[in-house]
C-alpha cells in the first residue's frame, strides 16, 4: 500500500453540521456513525464520538445539529432517535421519537429553548423538544377538511418551511398554492392561499418579513403584500419532468441581509433590504459528486461568515460578507482517520455488520483498503489563496 497516499485528505459531505460557541464545528458525515468535531482556527479533526448502532446508517440518519448550552442535538431523519452529545459531561444520551416514521426531514424551528419538528410528509403528528430538560412531547396535527387533499398529494417532501415571525411558523405547501400557518405556543395551524395561486417549494424569512420561493426558484414573493423580488439566474436545474429550479433555499445572515443558495451553475444572490447582488461561483474549481441541484443544503453562520458544508460536492463554500468574496475548501479528514473510524464501527457492531450506502468516502476508503488506485484527489482553492482555517481568522 502506498504510505504517501493514505496520508491525503477525504472531503467529507454532510446535512447535519452545526457550530459552537468557541467556532469549532461538529457534523455527522454522510455515511458514517459518528459525530465530529473540527477546530476553525487550525482545520484538525480534534473529536469523534461514536453514535449508537440501532438503525441502518444512510446519508439521512440525522439531518440537522443544533449547538445549545454546550450540547450538541442532532435531529434524525431516518435514525429512531434524537442524538445528544453533552460537551461538558463526555456523555451521550438518546431521546427516542415515539411513532418513529415520521420523517422530519428539514422542517425544524427553533423557538426560544424548545425545538418544533413538522413531520415533511403527511403525519398526524409533530414534536417538541424541550432542548434544557431534554423531554420530547409529540402532538396532533389536525389538516380539517384538507386531510383528504393532502393524503392524495404525490409531492415529496410534502411541507418544506423552518421560518417563523413572532409566535408563528409558516411551510410551503409543495405542489399546491397553499402553506401552512402554524402557531408555536397553541400548536393550531391554518391552511391558507399563497398570493395570486403562486406555488412555493420553500418559505423563507428575509429581513423580517415572510416569503415564499417561487417553484422555479427565480423570485421571491411576500405573503403579506405584492412585494416582489427577482433573483437574477444563469441556468435552471431539472428537478422533474415538468420542473426546473435555479435557487434552493434563502438563508439569513444578519438583520438585513440574506444569501440566496444556488442550484448548480448558478451564483450567490445577496439580498439586501430592496437589492440584489451577484456574488459569482467559479464552478470550474469545483467538483461535483451527486446531484446538481443541491451542490450545498447545510450551512453555519460564523464571524460574519456563511460556511456552506459539502452535500452534493466536495468543496464547502465560504462567503465572507464584510469582504464580499467567496472561498473554496475541502472540508476533510486524513484517510487512514476515516479507515479508522470504518474499523471501529465494525467493531462495536453487535451484529458485526453495518449497512451503507455506497456513497464516495466509503467507496474511496475500501479502494485504499484493497490497494487500489483512489479515484478522489484533493482540491483546494481559494480566490484569496487561503484554506479554510485561514478564513475563518479573518474578518
Amino acid at each position: 500500500m502506498n504510505v504517501k497516499n493514505l496520508n491525503k485528505d477525504i472531503a467529507l459531505r454532510t446535512q447535519c453540521a452545526c457550530v459552537d460557541d468557541d467556532g469549532n464545528f461538529w457534523l455527522i458525515p454522510m455515511s458514517l456513525s459518528y459525530l465530529c468535531c473540527f477546530a476553525s482556527v487550525t482545520g484538525k479533526l480534534l473529536k469523534t464520538i461514536l453514535i449508537r448502532q440501532n438503525t441502518i446508517i444512510d446519508d439521512s440518519a440525522y439531518t440537522r445539529a443544533i449547538w445549545f448550552n454546550g450540547k450538541i442535538i442532532c435531529i434524525p431523519c431516518t435514525a429512531a432517535d434524537i442524538f445528544v452529545y453533552d460537551t461538558d459531561t463526555g456523555e451521550t444520551r438518546y431521546l427516542p421519537l415515539h411513532g418513529y416514521g415520521n420523517i422530519i426531514y428539514y422542517n425544524i424551528i427553533q423557538y426560544g429553548n424548545r425545538l418544533i419538528l413538522f413531520p415533511a410528509n403527511y403525519s398526524d403528528t409533530g414534536y417538541a423538544v424541550d432542548m434544557a430538560r431534554e423531554q420530547v412531547t409529540p402532538f396532533p396535527l389536525e389538516f380539517g377538511q384538507n386531510n383528504d387533499i393532502l393524503q392524495k398529494a404525490m409531492v415529496s417532501p410534502l411541507f418544506s418551511g423552518e421560518s417563523y415571525i413572532n409566535d408563528e411558523a409558516y411551510l410551503a405547501v409543495s405542489g399546491t398554492d397553499s402553506h401552512i400557518v402554524f402557531n408555536l405556543n397553541t400548536w393550531q395551524m391554518n391552511i391558507r392561499k399563497n398570493p395570486r395561486k403562486y406555488i412555493f417549494n420553500r418559505i423563507v424569512c428575509h429581513a423580517g418579513a415572510i416569503y415564499g420561493i417561487s417553484n422555479e426558484g427565480t423570485a421571491l414573493i411576500s405573503l403579506n403584500n405584492d412585494k416582489q423580488i427577482e433573483l437574477p439566474y444563469k441556468k435552471k436545474v431539472q428537478i422533474t419532468a415538468n420542473l426546473e429550479t435555479a435557487y434552493t433555499d434563502v438563508i439569513s445572515i444578519s438583520e438585513n441581509t440574506s444569501v440566496a443558495i444556488p442550484a448548480w451553475g448558478n451564483d450567490l444572490v445577496i439580498l439586501k433590504e430592496n437589492m440584489t447582488v451577484s456574488q459569482v461561483i467559479d464552478w470550474s474549481q469545483l467538483r461535483l459528486c451527486g446531484n446538481i441541484l443541491w451542490p450545498w443544503i447545510r450551512f453555519v453562520v460564523y464571524d460574519k461568515k456563511l460556511i456552506l458544508f459539502p452535500y452534493q460536492i466536495e468543496q464547502s463554500l465560504i462567503f465572507r460578507n464584510m469582504r464580499k468574496c467567496v472561498c473554496y475548501s475541502n472540508f476533510s479528514i486524513k484517510r487512514t482517520q476515516l479507515i479508522s473510524l470504518l474499523k471501529s464501527i465494525l467493531q462495536v457492531s453487535e451484529t458485526g455488520q453495518v449497512f451503507f450506502e455506497q456513497v464516495l468516502p466509503l467507496d474511496v476508503a475500501l479502494t485504499f483498503i484493497q490497494e487500489k488506485k483512489p479515484r478522489c484527489k484533493r482540491i483546494s482553492v481559494s480566490n484569496s489563496g487561503n484554506k479554510i482555517y485561514q478564513m475563518m481568522n479573518r474578518g
